[in-house]
């Protein structure tokens, strides 16, 4: 497998992933707590539990920084960055 397409599929199974825990979210919102076994009889459970985020604004010298430090440059030839 090639690097390129290593990355193709970790972007796909992180999609796959989101994907997949929203639709476990839908379903423990309607029925609960999801219990399964594997082979080994090891038992998981699948819950979410609600967590309150606190969001600090972020003082402006530290927001221009980060905008600048996003900022790309153009360049025509490679040497010239």
């Amino acid at each position: 497998m090639t690097a390129e397409q290593r990355l193709r599929l970790a972007l796909w199974l992180q999609e796959a992933e989101k994907q997949n825990t929203k639709v476990l979210n839908d379903f423990m919102v309607e029925r609960g707590p999801i219990r399964c076994r594997d082979g080994n009889e090891g038992e998981y459970l699948a819950d979410f539990v609600r967590v309150e985020r606190k969001l600090y604004p972020l003082p402006r010298r530290s927001f221009e920084w980060w905008r600048d430090s996003m900022r790309i440059s153009p360049c025509s030839k490679r040497s010239e960055c």
